[in-house]
C-alpha cells in the first residue's frame, strides 16, 4: 500500500530526521556506534559500556531518540495497515503512537530508578535495563526499515508487519535472558528479580498487547 502524498510528506521528513540523528552519532562516536551496529552478533558490547569510566550522555540522548521514534512509526504502520480506507489525520496517529512510546518509556525508567533505590539494587537494575533498553533500541532501526520498505517500495507486504513484531519480540526475550543472566552473576536475588520481571516487565508487555488488540 502506498499512502496518499500528504502522508508521505511529513512522513518522508521525520525518516530524515532519523537519519540526520544517526548520521550525527556515526560521525560524533564512530566507535561506540559501530559496535551498536554489531550489538546482536557480539558478546561484548556491554562488557565495554560498563568499562567506561563515564557514558558519553548525547549518545545515549540520541539512542533514546532511535528508540522513541522508531517504535512511533513502526505502531503507526502497525495501526494504518489495518485501515480499510486512507485517514486525513496520519501525523496526529503518529504523535499519539510517539506519545504512547515515550510514555512507556518513560514510566518504565522511573520505575526501575525507584525499584533500585528502595531495594538497594541500583547498580545491577542499571546493568540490567542498559541491556535489555539496547536490544530495544537496535530493534528500532530494524523496525524503521521496514517501514520504509512498506510505504515507499514495491515489496509493500502484512509479511513486513510480521517480521517486524517477530524479531521485536525475540530480540526482546533475549534482552531479558542476557540481563537477568547478568543480574544473577551480580549476586541480584532470584525471587527479586522474578517480581521485577512480573511487574515491570510483563504487565506493561502484556497491557500494550491488550490495548492493541482491543
Amino acid at each position: 500500500m502506498i499512502k496518499p502524498a500528504h502522508a508521505l510528506d511529513w512522513l518522508t521528513l521525520v525518516l530524515l530526521a532519523y537519519l540526520v540523528v544517526l548520521s550525527l552519532l556515526n560521525y560524533h562516536y564512530p566507535k561506540r556506534f559501530s559496535s551498536f551496529l554489531r550489538l546482536p552478533f557480539s558478546k561484548g558490547y556491554f562488557t565495554e559500556i560498563q568499562q567506561e569510566k563515564s557514558s558519553p550522555i548525547w549518545f545515549t540522548i540520541f539512542l533514546d531518540f532511535i528508540w522513541i521514534a522508531g517504535f512511533g512509526l513502526f505502531g503507526y504502520l502497525f495501526i494504518t495497515s489495518k485501515e480499510t480506507s486512507p485517514s486525513n489525520n496520519d501525523f496526529a496517529l503518529f504523535v499519539k503512537t510517539v506519545l504512547i512510546a515515550l510514555l512507556t518509556f518513560t514510566l518504565q525508567r522511573f520505575f526501575h530508578s525507584l525499584t533500585g533505590v528502595i531495594f538497594e539494587m541500583k547498580k545491577p537494575l542499571h546493568q540490567f535495563i542498559q541491556i535489555k533498553d539496547g536490544y530495544l533500541q537496535w530493534t528500532s532501526l530494524l523496525l524503521v526499515v521496514l517501514v520504509v520498505f512498506y510505504f515507499y517500495s514495491p515489496l509493500t507486504s502484512h509479511a513486513l508487519i510480521y517480521i517486524g513484531i517477530g524479531a521485536l519480540s525475540g530480540l526482546y526475550i533475549i534482552g531479558i535472558l542476557r540481563a537477568s543472566k547478568l543480574a544473577i552473576n551480580k549476586n541480584l536475588n532470584g525471587l527479586q528479580l522474578f517480581f521485577y520481571l512480573c511487574v515491570l516487565e510483563i504487565l506493561p508487555v502484556l497491557t500494550i498487547l491488550k490495548i492493541v488488540i482491543t
